[in-house]
């Protein structure tokens, strides 16, 4: 899963960190406007790595866990941290349509009570 794939520097293409990341089996949260960037520029078909990009990316891996780096430990880090985040905006778009809902469906906003 991917998310926060927007480009936040215009000078950057509006789908920068989605032309390399949308494949299959993959799961990518973006905006509106970064979908309707992929659709008209982006590929026909999504990337698929090749062998010399493989061994690369191992190689890289290798390189990491030899440094110290437990990717298995910061990958959990990273969702866990991920899903809360997600969570924790859920929570308050749910809170701020109830909120919304209470406004709207108050009679008399200026009443006591109200």
């Amino acid at each position: 899963m991917w998310a926060s794939t927007s480009t936040k520097n215009p000078a950057y293409s509006p789908t920068l960190y989605v032309d390399s990341l949308a494949a299959p089996c993959t799961v990518n949260t973006m905006p509106e406007s970064t979908i309707d960037a992929y659709q008209e520029w982006g590929p026909d078909r999504p990337p698929v790595l090749n062998i010399e990009q493989m061994n690369e990316a191992a190689a890289v891996l290798d390189a990491l866990a030899e440094a110290g780096v437990d990717l298995d430990d910061a990958t959990e880090v990273l969702e866990r941290e991920g899903v809360a985040k997600f969570a924790d905006a859920h929570r308050q778009m749910m809170g701020d349509i109830e909120a919304e809902r209470r406004r709207l469906s108050d009679p008399d906003p200026g009443s006591p009570g109200g």
